[in-house]
């Protein structure tokens, strides 16, 4: 079977994603596509299984912000595509702009925009977001990784086995001509100050709704934390990465209450204020921040 073959046998898909789920061998040497529910979905190289049959925990919040919305989907920090398969089982007519500086990653998001054919109104461009243009060294476990940095004060820079020198621009100088955008998520592993910084004028002028990773803390602080994921801290480490996370969190907050922002939370279909972002955890690390002056249009409602 030829390695471009695409798949058009439903067994043959079975079988092909069972093979992939238990040999890297043929996950790796495989190029195969498997529509799943209406979205075409590239495997092979090492990646893509973990899109097939995802519930993304992205897919109530589109569904929030579009129904009461419209503008383009902006996605920092794409990863391999998760957030933008979501975005096309949601309604594919939704223009989409995704940064994304693993070249790999960013390979395998350019392949969903083509195998759907929506090339006219999405695309994914191969750089990471930075308030400044220039180059940085990517801290990673792999081409996909989804915990890759280029901020090493948060988390051990000795549980990364690669570093990758990457291409850094500012937001706005990208989304000048955009004509709307209604929803940015920005998930930058630590660098989501410098992604801000960088795009200013687009938050002013677009006032999109915005959705940020917090790194996780209240595991460190409860010393519970991922020992798998960090490895064994000291107490002194551990002591230093909870004060840099929470400088972190704080800078987010001061930023985006800058430019008018309330942070919110989605709970039971409904966006609701006065969260404590300080308490991010792994299983509840994003949030969400709405433009005072659109928190009655959007019917955001007090904290319960």
């Amino acid at each position: 079977m030829s390695r471009t073959k695409q798949v058009a046998c439903s067994a043959i898909e079975r079988g092909l994603l069972l093979a992939c789920k238990h040999s890297w061998r043929i996950y790796n040497a495989v190029n195969i596509i498997i529509e799943d529910r209406g979205v075409r979905i590239p495997v092979g190289r090492g990646l893509g299984l973990d899109l097939i049959a995802e519930q993304s925990d992205f897919s109530e919040l589109i569904a929030w912000v579009y129904s009461r919305r419209s503008g383009t989907f902006v996605d920092v920090g794409a990863n391999i595509g998760r957030v933008l398969t979501a975005l096309l089982r949601y309604d594919r007519s939704i223009p989409y702009i995704g940064f994304e500086p693993s070249i790999k990653g960013a390979y395998n998001v350019s392949q969903i925009i083509n195998e759907n054919r929506v090339s006219a109104t999405h695309r994914i461009l191969p750089i990471g977001l930075s308030d400044k243009t220039g180059y940085a060294t990517l801290f990673s476990n792999g081409e996909a990784d989804v915990s890759a940095t280029i901020n090493v004060s948060t988390r051990p820079a000795s549980i990364y086995r690669h570093n990758t020198i990457i291409s850094l621009g500012a937001g706005d100088y990208y989304l000048v001509n955009e004509p709307s955008v209604a929803f940015l998520k920005i998930d930058a592993e630590g660098a989501e100050t410098s992604v801000l910084k960088g795009l200013c004028g687009t938050i002013d002028r677009h006032k999109p709704v915005i959705v940020i990773e917090i790194l996780p803390i209240r595991e460190l602080e409860l010393n519970t934390y991922s020992r798998e994921a960090m490895g064994e801290l000291s107490e002194e480490t551990r002591l230093q990465f909870i004060a840099e996370r929470r400088l972190h969190a704080r800078s987010i907050r001061d930023c985006l209450e800058r430019h008018g922002y309330a942070i919110c939370k989605l709970r039971q279909r409904k966006l609701v204020m006065d969260v404590d972002f300080m308490q991010s955890n792994y299983d509840d690390y994003d949030f969400v921040w709405v433009h005072r002056s659109l928190l009655p249009d959007l019917r955001v409602l007090p904290g319960t």
